[in-house]
């Protein structure tokens, strides 16, 4: 090739590389339609994953708050008599001067108790006790507080009784009741 046909070839390209930096890559109308409609789906799809993020985010907490209600009203201390234990006391000559009751507690539950108070009162009348009676808390209001482990158990008292009123309950002229 000559000299002359390079130099056209040349001025060829450059007039061509002119032609595209003067016009540039533009997008079309279309383009620019697409591109910005694509913008506003992911905007618009990113808002619909907060709303059920969200919700999502609120029933799991309502969830929790079921399951921690369910574990809480099956794992709890649960507080029952189991029996009670006697023991006379004497004097010197070896006479029962005071019985001494002492009711013993068992919790059944799976946890410990955390505030647990017992109040232990007697009646010895001569008769039963009537259909309406309040089982109201006499004596002294000493209650101390009590802990009491799972699976555990405790005695409480002493309720002291004196030996007349068991004397009075054994020939069946006195009727003893214990509540508390």
């Amino acid at each position: 090739m000559n000299k002359e046909n390079r130099e056209e070839k040349k001025s060829k390209a450059e007039d061509y590389a002119e032609g595209i930096k003067s016009v540039g890559i533009q997008k079309t109308r279309w383009q620019r339609y697409f591109q910005f409609t694509d913008t506003r789906a992911i905007v618009f799809i990113t808002l619909i994953y907060t709303v059920f993020a969200g919700l999502q985010w609120c029933s799991i907490r309502e969830s929790n708050r079921i399951n921690q209600e369910a574990l809480l009203s099956v794992q709890r201390a649960h507080v029952n008599f189991k029996t009670i234990e006697s023991t006379g006391i004497r004097d010197a000559q070896g006479r029962i001067t005071a019985w001494h009751f002492f009711p013993q507690w068992e919790n059944s539950g799976a946890t410990p108790t955390k505030i647990m108070r017992q109040h232990y009162s007697a009646k010895w009348p001569q008769t039963t006790l009537p259909n309406d009676f309040d089982f109201h808390d006499s004596g002294p209001n000493d209650n101390r507080t009590i802990l009491l482990a799972p699976k555990a158990i405790t005695s409480t008292g002493p309720l002291i009784i004196r030996p007349d009123v068991i004397a009075g309950v054994k020939e069946r002229k006195l009727h003893l009741f214990f509540w508390g």
